[in-house]
């Protein structure tokens, strides 16, 4: 096998490849269960729970996205992406042997909150170990790879359904993860330069029941009503604590700079478009 450190130092040619697996797996993961899904729907039932199945996984990868950010300032970021792939890998082998819709949901919801780790882990590595007139370049090409396993996804889900059975879009991470993980351990060296942060987690919990009380309301079940007062009242107290807050999870001030308001909406328009598509497709194929 190659030298994997390069006179104890980052290797940063393995650390870009392993990143890029860990990343092509978190993105692809999002989109390739949308092929299996009639065909999961069809062992373990639960229609009406459909939707679940990719909202579990998305509302989880979204929500731990700044949590992380703040853990990784105090442990280091090679400690929490490690743990975000394990935890990654750890839902999805549950996922390959849920036995009911529910389960299924519980352990995409895990497998999201390792997600959540994978690709703000890897752009913040890269940061560290590539200079800034390098940085556009390498960003650039984890762009690429984000955007081809999300487009590609599908392709593959429906490949491996075909000649191995749905819980191969599951269990086919684990190598892949596996690999990843021990190519970082060896070839990523970081000094650890521990911040004094505060974690603001009465904004991350505010954030995550507005996120979740929203999803809720926009089921189309009858009692989801309910929902949209409690989505609006965790929004607005998200927005009151972040203003308070000495060291906000989400500072809101960037989104007075334009380019960052305008490009956040673009990206939730065309990520709510493609996933929707992506989604519900394949129930009239």
């Amino acid at each position: 096998m190659p030298e994997l450190m390069v006179h104890g130092e980052t290797n940063r040619k393995w650390t870009v490849i392993a990143l890029l697996c860990a990343v092509f797996l978190a993105a692809m993961e999002a989109t390739a269960v949308a092929t299996v899904m009639p065909t999961i729907v069809g062992d373990l039932g639960g229609l009406d729970r459909y939707s679940w199945v990719f909202t579990a996984y998305m509302m989880s990868s979204t929500i731990t996205v700044p949590i992380y950010g703040k853990l990784a300032d105090l442990y280091g970021r090679k400690p929490i992406l490690q743990f975000g792939i394990g935890l990654f890998l750890i839902g999805s082998t549950l996922s390959a042997f849920a036995g009911t819709m529910n389960q299924l949901i519980l352990f995409r919801a895990i497998q999201g909150l390792g997600a959540g780790a994978i690709q703000p882990m890897g752009l913040t590595i890269t940061g560290d170990i590539f200079k800034m007139e390098e940085r556009a370049r390498i960003t650039a090409i984890f762009g690429t790879v984000w955007g081809v396993a999300g487009i590609s996804g599908p392709m593959i889900g429906s490949v491996i359904v075909e000649f191995l059975g749905w819980p191969w879009i599951y269990l086919v991470n684990i190598p892949f993860g596996l690999a990843a993980a021990f190519i970082i351990q060896r070839s990523l060296r970081e000094k650890i330069e521990r911040k004094k942060v505060k974690l603001d987690w009465l904004g991350a919990f505010f954030l995550s029941a507005a996120i979740s009380c929203t999803l809720l309301a926009v089921n189309a079940r009858e009692d989801s009503v309910i929902f949209v007062p409690l989505s609006t009242f965790c929004f607005i107290a998200f927005l009151l604590v972040e203003q308070r807050a000495a060291e906000p999870i989400v500072p809101l001030d960037m989104f007075s700079n334009p380019v960052i308001s305008n490009a956040s909406l673009v990206s939730l328009m065309l990520g709510g478009a493609m996933l929707t598509f992506v989604t519900f497709l394949p129930l009239y194929i």
